[in-house]
Order: C-alpha cells, then sequence, then structure tokens
C-alpha cells in the first residue's frame, strides 16, 4: 500500500538530530524503520530510500547485489542534498559507502533465489526480489535478426526488455508494456514520445509495435536519479543462475576484452565498477532527438538497412567510456561506480 507522506514528518525528520558522518550510526536509524518484510523492485538489487535528517534529505540504497549475497555482504550508501531543485542546489555533504557483513554482526541467508533474511543486531527482516521472468517480447515485437536477452524492473517504476541486434551485434531496451505502464507518454516529434515523469524518450516503431528507449535526460544522469535509466538494472538473479550470458552479449556489444569482465560485468580491473548498457542519447532538449526521424526516413529511402536502421537509433552513449580509462561516473554520472 502507498505510504503517506506527510509534512508532519518531513519536518520531524529534518529536526532529527543524527552524526550523517558515520555509516553505521545512518545505517541502524535506517534499519529500525524498515518494515519487517520489504520488496526490492529494481534487478540488480538496490533498495532506495531517501528520508529527512538533521535538515537535509538523506538519499541511498541498500545493496543486495547477487554476487554480494553469495558472500553474505549486504552494501549501504547515501549522500545528502538541500531538496530536488531544478538548479541543483546540493548540501555539502560527500556520499558514505560501506559494506556490512558477518564481521560486523550482520547475518545473511538465502531462502530462495528471490528471498533473502537478513539479520543486523537484534532485528531481522525478510527481503523479496522481484521477479521479472524470463518470457520475452511475442515474436510479432521482435525483427528476424533479434534475440530476447532478459526482462528487468527498473527503479524509475519501468519494467524493459533487452534485447540484442544479431547482425549488428548491438544491445537496445524495449519498454515492457505486457501490463499497465506507470507513464503518460507524450508525442513530441514524428515518432518519437517522452514520460512525462521519467523523462525517458521512445521511438514508437509502427514496424513491430513496440517503443525502443533512445534517449534518457542528461540532468537526470547528472543528479544519479532514478530516472537516469535502465543500464544497471540487469537481471542478475538470472545471470546468478546461469541462464543468461550477460558477459558474452556485453562483450559482443562493446568490443571490451573480456578477460577483465566477470560473468555478471564487473571490471577485474576497476573494483566496483560495472559496464554499463546504454544504447541511447544523453539529451537536454527534446529537439536533440531529430536524429530518429532522420533515420526512419534513410529507412523508408532504403538507403540504410533494417538491421542498420535501429543500429544506429540504439548508439552505444558509454562506448568511449567502455574502451577508454575514464570511469563512468566522472563522465556521465553514471551510476555504475558504485
Amino acid at each position: 500500500m502507498p505510504r503517506l507522506t506527510t509534512n508532519e514528518n518531513v519536518v520531524t525528520g529534518l529536526y532529527t538530530d543524527l552524526d550523517l558522518e558515520d555509516p553505521v550510526v545512518v545505517f541502524d536509524y535506517l534499519w529500525t524503520r524498515l518494515d519487517p518484510e520489504v520488496t526490492v523492485y529494481p534487478s540488480e538489487g538496490y533498495y532506495y530510500f531517501q528520508i529527512p535528517i538533521r535538515g537535509v534529505t538523506v538519499k541511498g540504497a541498500l545493496t543486495l547485489f547477487a554476487f554480494d549475497r553469495d558472500r553474505g555482504i549486504v552494501g549501504f550508501g547515501y549522500s545528502g542534498e538541500i531538496e530536488d531543485h531544478p538548479r541543483g542546489l546540493h548540501a555539502d555533504m560527500p556520499g558514505r559507502f560501506r559494506q556490512f557483513g558477518a564481521a560486523d554482526g550482520l547475518q545473511l541467508v538465502d531462502e530462495g533465489p528471490f528471498t533473502s533474511r537478513v539479520r543486523w543486531r537484534d532485528r531481522e527482516i525478510l527481503f523479496h526480489f522481484y521477479d521479472p521472468g524470463m518470457v520475452g517480447p511475442g515474436p510479432e515485437h521482435l525483427a528476424p535478426h533479434e534475440t530476447y536477452v532478459g526482462s528487468n524492473f527498473d527503479e524509475s517504476g519501468l519494467r524493459f526488455h533487452l534485447v540484442f541486434n544479431d547482425l549488428e551485434n548491438r544491445l537496445f531496451w524495449i519498454l515492457d508494456e505486457r501490463s499497465f505502464v506507470p507513464e503518460a507518454m507524450i508525442a513530441v516529434d514524428g515518432y518519437v514520445a517522452i514520460g512525462a515523469r521519467t523523462h525517458f524518450a521512445f521511438f514508437c516503431d509502427e514496424t513491430y509495435h513496440r517503443k525502443v528507449l533512445v534517449g534518457v535526460d542528461v540532468q537526470e544522469i547528472s543528479f544519479n536519479s532514478w530516472y537516469d535509466g535502465p543500464f544497471d538494472q540487469l537481471p542478475d538473479v538470472y545471470i546468478r543462475q546461469g541462464k543468461i550470458p550477460i558477459k558474452d552479449y556485453i562483450v559482443a556489444h562493446t568490443g571490451i576484452d573480456p578477460d577483465r569482465l566477470d560473468r555478471y560485468g564487473n571490471f577485474l580491473d576497476v573494483p566496483g565498477t560495472r559496464a554499463p548498457i546504454t544504447p541511447y542519447r544523453f539529451y537536454q532538449e527534446p529537439e536533440e532527438l531529430g536524429f530518429v526521424n532522420d533515420l526512419v526516413s534513410q529507412r523508408d529511402a532504403g538507403t540504410i538497412d533494417e538491421a542498420e536502421f535501429y543500429a544506429r537509433l540504439t548508439q552505444e552513449a558509454g562506448r568511449e567510456i567502455l574502451l577508454g580509462d575514464a570511469s563512468p561516473d566522472e563522465e556521465n554520472g553514471s551510476e555504475a561506480v558504485r
């Protein structure tokens, strides 16, 4: 059931005196306020939160990554900001990150692929991980040269299918519309629609009756918000079970040396960094999405074939990052660096 947020609760929180410099203190404060059972919707295992404390809004996440759960570890990261302000005003409070495991008194026991029981001090919480399933879009929504890879649940509240273009070695995201989509689409130009809430931009594909993700608002990326794109929400439970060879797809998509990656697509030579899958544009203004209509015109004129059309439509925005030395965080605010 949706929670009611009141001004009373926010003001009370703002006056709460808590040492925000100490992640153990903040973790314990959050832990005592979680329900006995919670659902983790984002597929990679982020349990996001925001809470007013000591004059700022503290935002962060518990991280229950599949590869960390194997080691009995829960991560905890947070930072403080003044407000979700259009000018991006932030408090002078650097982020904090800490891992908790057996040495800290935390106990994590998996009760199945989509359930973990975690005890910290004298309180136990049952984490249920949303199961996106392995049922992709129907064949009418895929071109003959495309392969369904897996599905995810993004922290934006939208669900996506990850698809691979076999002819062009290109991964891309299409919106999962098999059930209710919590978004209002606004047609902006020809074949492009933008989500009013998320600002995600989609190509409305009339050939295969689907919406292909082609743009993410660069401001959301710079804020590292819940609307920074689905690049970091891969179906890790199924990767953990060996049902999705995501490393092979990432290598084909990016050209990264396979020896640099583990089976989840994490860089072995840059600890804590995962290869992001960002086959879309980082845009500031809707006018920048005009390339979609240009490509449609080229396809319809026979200048480019279908496979090349979809490859150009879904160019990897982070290709230079993936193949270079820069970290994703430095280049585009990516949450791949945790």
